[in-house]
């Protein structure tokens, strides 16, 4: 058990252990009240032999510090045809605990697969399937109200119905909570399980109070507008620890469950499975939230519009250490291409604030954009050690930011697709006016329909530093633009000391420039890519203006560069150039890149090159310190920029340690 916060879940942690020690023996008649579906004996409660038929009873009778043992069947809060109102009231300083045989005289005793206790809201037993048949349901079957230390285990919940008036955030509202309403509470719940529970507003359980939430299980809940299964308030610090949601629904926000706290609330080591919602359906975090979510798995939760397994509204959520597998968001939503946003993000969606996302995996999610991740509204989130596998979008089979100035870093996308819409670019990683940074990534195996195979940006100032490009493609479509790179209109996009390998297009091997783009491109290499067409390195439409500097362009087929003429200078280009500082020397490379068994580079069977610089290389300090910025100090692999290779005379410009040509450093200490 974890006792970091002594002051809600560790009370309850506390009382929990000092009441259930007391009970490895014999239990004792003053300290526990016995419940079975059936008075026995003289009923006073004080033995099994003697329970008490009432769990209504026990708990208006229940002193702090004492426990209630609950033998497995049903109970309802009142008999047929009673009151709806009718609740459980936990009471102060009571841990209720149910699953037991009817026998037991310690708690080491009570077996595991025991038939369940459990708590009814269907006052006159005749639920029906799909809600059916609830207008006699309690509207709150179990309520916590003003107490702090009090415990639930081991119980089934289920058949509240929340349909009647809603008072807003007031404990008499009957609209929420069906399962549980926790009010100016702090409830320890383990190892319940909440079920076929309806809200018309939200929560199965409603927490305005903060609880701890232990191994419980929400399947099958609906709440008309968020939080399907569990609801935390904006004022509460609560917490949910190995948790599972499944199949719960809402029209809304949140199908598994939906947090507005602002307190540092946490989700740790939950389940969220095939979930439904509009938004975020898994789990949603809205406006202003600061809840931290790690080591939760995300599978096959849907939602129509934004965030299947995830939505983060301008908030300053955590994400680490998750898995998002095969959830979809906005999947039927073709319209909202080429940069209008407005639907997506399969694993995750993040809508403005500043959240983290680390070390993260997202496989085999999809999405009209965005298939791992999708950012808007300004976000400035932190994506980092993430890995974006097998993902699928009309746009961005990976990762899409629109107008956002999202931090990228470290991550692997692997194997994403962007077909079927009408603007279907960036395989893995798509830039829409996003003043994005992207750094030390890797961008495999990924493809597009239209462009931009690895990546595509359009419009904004963003920036690609130490990134590397290895056979991603964009072929099939009438345009394939771009295998690696498509820099879109109007974009200054900076990219510096990146290594494009092996990538293949219509046109543009690795990299495709459109009309109006304005690309600058510093210190990278461009190695055996391929074009169908024309532009093997690069292919440069109409009025780009592309300037590139301090790097290789070498072995691609069937040309270098195609296209518009960039602006070279201090370029290692096959074929040679116009322009101060080019050569046309070969860079002799530590391992050469070859085209594998079927004799044809930018094939799946090429083998990989060492792409840094063999001694004796004439690209070693060649290239212009003036070309850099102040913060490209590193190269691809990390290393400090500007060594001096002392065996090597400096042919380029600038201060001594001139800087070397291409995506590599030598010299540098390893």
């Amino acid at each position: 058990m974890r006792f970091q916060d002594m002051g809600i879940r560790g009370a309850s942690v506390i009382l929990l252990t000092l009441v259930g020690c007391s009970h490895r023996g014999s239990s004792s008649s003053s300290s526990t009240v016995f419940v079975a579906p059936g008075a026995r004996g003289n009923g006073d409660g004080f033995s099994w032999e003697n329970s008490l038929g009432s769990l209504q009873a026990a708990l208006q009778r229940a002193q702090p510090g004492q426990e209630i043992w609950v033998e497995s069947g049903t109970y309802r809060p009142a008999p047929p045809a009673g009151s709806r109102t009718a609740t459980f009231v936990l009471p102060e300083g009571v841990v209720v605990r149910g699953g037991f045989r009817g026998d037991e005289t310690s708690l080491a005793q009570r077996a595991p697969h025991n038939p369940p206790s459990i708590l009814d809201g269907d006052l006159n037993g005749d639920d029906a399937p799909n809600f059916q048949n609830r207008a006699d349901n309690s509207f709150h079957v179990i309520t916590v109200h003003d107490v702090h230390h009090t415990v639930l285990e081991n119980f089934t919940v289920r058949g509240g119905y929340a349909d009647g008036p809603g008072l807003g955030a007031h404990v008499e509202s009957y609209d929420q909570g069906s399962g549980m309403q926790v009010f100016h509470a702090h409830p320890h719940v383990m190892n319940c399980r909440f079920t076929d529970n309806w809200s018309s507003n939200h929560g199965t359980i409603n927490d305005h109070g903060g609880g701890v939430f232990e191994d419980c299980l929400f399947l099958a809940n609906y709440a008309g507008n968020h939080g399907g299964g569990l609801y935390f308030h904006g004022d509460v610090e609560a917490h949910a620890y190995r948790c599972r949601f499944l199949a719960n629904t809402t029209p809304g926000q949140g199908g598994g469950a939906y947090s507005r706290s602002s307190r540092g609330s946490t989700f740790e080591d939950c389940v969220f499975i095939d979930n439904r919602a509009g938004e975020g359906a898994g789990l949603y975090m809205s406006l202003d939230s600061d809840t931290a979510l790690s080591g939760s798995y995300f599978e096959a939760n849907i939602a129509q519009l934004g965030g299947g397994g995830l939505f983060i509204e301008r908030a300053t959520g955590r994400v680490q250490g998750c898995t998002f597998l095969g959830n979809e968001a906005g999947h039927d939503i073709v319209d909202g291409g080429g940069g209008a946003g407005g639907s997506g993000g399969g694993g995750i969606w993040i809508g403005g604030g500043a959240p983290t996302v680390e070390d993260c995996l997202f496989d085999s999610n999809s999405a009209s954009l965005g298939g791992g991740v999708y950012h808007n509204d300004e976000s400035t989130a932190v994506v980092r050690r993430c890995t974006f596998v097998r993902g699928l979008a009309y746009e961005a089979g990976g990762l899409y930011a629109l107008q956002s100035a999202v931090t990228v870093e470290d991550c692997v996308f692997s194997d994403n697709t962007a077909t079927g819409g009408t603007f279907s670019v960036g395989g893995g990683l798509s830039l829409y006016y996003a003043d994005a940074e992207v750094r030390r990534c890797e961008f495999k195996r990924n493809s597009a329909l239209l462009g931009g195979g690895g990546a595509y940006a359009e419009g904004g100032e963003p920036r690609l530093d130490a990134c590397r490009f290895e056979d991603n493609e964009s072929l099939e479509g009438s345009q394939g633009w771009g295998g690696g790179l498509m820099a879109g209109f109007f974009t200054e996009l900076r990219l510096a000391n990146c290594a494009f390998e092996g990538n293949r297009a219509r046109r543009g091997g690795a990299v495709f420039a459109i009309v109006f783009a304005d690309p600058t491109i510093v210190n990278s290499t461009f190695v055996a890519n391929r074009a169908t067409i024309d532009g093997g390195g690069l292919a440069l439409l109409a009025s780009t203006d592309v300037q590139l500097s301090n790097s290789i362009v070498w072995g691609n087929f069937p040309d270098q560069i195609a296209g518009t003429a960039p602006t070279l200078e201090f370029v290692c280009i096959q074929g040679g150039a116009t322009g101060a500082g080019n050569i046309d020397l070969d860079p002799q490379f530590v391992a050469p890149p070859g085209p594998g068994p079927d004799g044809v580079f930018a094939t799946h069977d090429d083998v990989r090159g060492d792409l840094r610089l063999a001694v004796g290389s004439p690209c070693r300090d060649a290239g212009s310190n003036l070309r850099l910025l102040a913060d490209e100090t590193e190269d691809l692999d990390r290393l400090t920029r500007r060594t001096d290779d002392p065996f090597t005379p400096d042919t380029g410009v600038g201060e001594a340690p001139v800087v070397d040509l291409g995506a590599f450093e030598s010299g540098a200490p390893r």
